[in-house]
């Protein structure tokens, strides 16, 4: 496969001819359903961070490519994409808040639904894992714990900043940002969505106890710390 992730013909057509021949694994393409989605098999593309959005996270047309090569999965998990502009991670990581966004991705759910496939789009907002150099913003956590770590940005790796405390306010407005992404995500021709809560990053960040050392109806318990996920 080529350095760029793009596939030739022939790559796809060993994947959709080769592979269905062992007994083993036939089962992986017979139909399935997720609710009321109609699979025409059981293999899902997982979603994979591609780095390849706009600069203001607007999918690029080699996105559309990527996705429209591999429609012959039973369901593509597209890249996670955040919800509003601080819960950026890296750069070049696509989102789903402004219009902009939707007409992007918009484009490469039509070109995976002409090919014969079908989408969901992740979900992510980083909490701490992000950079004012990527976002232009402090990145904010449910407390001021800074990431042990580098984060990349445009300029190289850069020492993760400690992150500003989210206010009630700031919960609130995250959960509604978090709504909105679906919707819009709706609008761009997905399928669905999947909500990303692991990695260390903000929903995560939320339910560690290594992350999370709030007092009030946010922290404390597991029900606490588990309550801005659910």
């Amino acid at each position: 496969m080529p350095a760029d992730g793009l596939e030739s013909d022939t790559d796809v057509n060993f994947y959709r001819t080769d592979m269905t021949h062992t007994p083993a694994i036939s089962r992986l393409f017979e139909p399935a359903r997720l609710g009321a989605l109609h699979l025409p098999n059981r293999l899902v593309m997982a979603p994979l961070t591609r780095n390849r959005a706009g600069v203001d996270g607007v999918p690029q047309p080699i996105m559309t490519t990527y996705y429209a090569q591999r429609a012959s999965a039973g369901l593509i998990i597209a890249e996670a994409a955040t919800p509003n502009a601080v819960g950026q991670t890296y750069p070049h990581i696509p989102a789903i808040y402004h219009e902009r966004h939707v007409a992007g991705w918009r484009h490469v759910t039509e070109a995976v639904r002409a090919a014969g496939g079908r989408m969901f789009l992740q979900l992510q907002h980083g909490g701490r894992v992000g950079h004012p150099d990527n976002s232009g913003l402090v990145p904010v956590a449910p407390s001021p714990v800074p990431l042990p770590e580098t984060i990349h940005t445009p300029d190289g790796r850069q020492d993760a900043v400690v992150p500003r405390e989210m206010t009630l306010d700031d919960i609130r407005s995250t959960v509604a940002d978090f709504a909105t992404a679906a919707r819009n995500a709706l609008d761009a021709g997905f399928a669905g969505v999947e909500v990303h809560a692991a990695n260390g990053h903000l929903l995560h960040q939320f339910m560690s106890q290594g992350t999370n050392r709030r007092t009030d109806a946010y922290g404390g318990s597991v029900t606490g710390r588990v309550r801005f996920a659910v």
